[in-house]
């Protein structure tokens, strides 16, 4: 009875064994995607501005330089300096840890930061979107400005080349 009650519980612990090896090799892994942001997004744009506040174009700005640096494996920064327009200079539009997902050839982003001037009296939400990749770089801007207490909707495209 003693050897009959041994095979048994030797039969349950090998079942059990390979049920729970059998289950280990059902997990799927995802393979790691690895990004060339100090090979091929980091570095100096140089583009075109074109902006429009409340729905009206505004004149553009032409060879405007934006700035890619690596955040980390996955994201990058965006810098954008002296950010003017009808002849205010507004400030610098920086966008910090914008994540990058692969979009065809290119690699798309979003990022928001807020924009503070004291001296005209201006605040703004920025909300960016865009793609980069090939050499080149499209951010689109929605920014939700103040403008001594009196609300602006600006929308901002730039198209920029890889220096």
């Amino acid at each position: 009875m003693k050897k009959i009650f041994y095979l048994f519980m030797c039969a349950v612990v090998s079942m059990t064994a390979s049920v729970f090896t059998s289950c280990s090799d059902d997990e799927e892994t995802t393979p790691e995607v690895t990004i060339p942001i100090e090979e091929e997004l980091a570095g100096t744009y140089s583009g075109d501005l074109e902006i429009n506040l409340a729905g009206a174009p505004l004149p553009g700005v032409e060879g405007q330089e934006i700035t890619v640096t690596k955040a980390s494996d996955t994201s990058i920064d965006f810098s954008l300096k002296n950010f003017s327009f009808m002849n205010m200079t507004i400030g610098d539009i920086e966008l910090k840890g914008c994540e990058l997902t692969e979009s065809g050839d290119k690699y798309a982003f979003t990022g928001t930061t807020t924009l503070e001037n004291n001296t005209l009296m201006i605040t703004a939400d920025v909300d960016a979107n865009g793609t980069i990749g090939g050499g080149n770089v499209e951010i689109n801007m929605d920014i939700n400005a103040s403008l001594m207490g009196q609300a602006q909707a600006v929308t901002v495209v730039y198209k920029g080349t890889k220096k």
